[in-house]
């Protein structure tokens, strides 16, 4: 396997692609390994990944209707599910204070 060494990066662009990886997921090293195997042509392009400069929060989730109602169903039944729990909190019980030690010469 070749090895790749990256010189005289500016400090701004790792500290960019440190992010990009971590959007993804990755270890910088592991990020630009698969940008480099994508770029050879020896793997499909992810669509997350075809331009590092846009951050990877700014693709939308698909939203499409039947995903919608799924996760709305999902929701409801959490909800449903959580009413149905019959649990009260036990009642705090004042305890005294064991071994305790105060020197004031500690807070000086």
């Amino acid at each position: 396997m070749a090895s790749l060494t990256v010189r005289n990066l500016p400090d701004e662009a790792k500290l960019r692609f440190r992010q990009v990886a971590a959007a993804h997921g990755r270890s910088m090293e592991e990020h630009l390994r698969q940008l480099v195997i994508e770029a050879a042509g020896m793997a499909p392009v992810a669509s997350a990944v075809t331009d590092a400069s846009v951050p990877f929060q700014s693709f939308p989730p698909e939203r499409t209707p039947e995903a919608r109602a799924e996760s709305r169903a999902r929701i409801e039944r959490l909800i449903e599910l959580g009413r149905g729990i019959d649990w009260e909190p036990e009642p705090r019980k004042p305890e005294p204070l064991t071994n305790f030690e105060f020197d004031p010469k500690d807070f000086e």
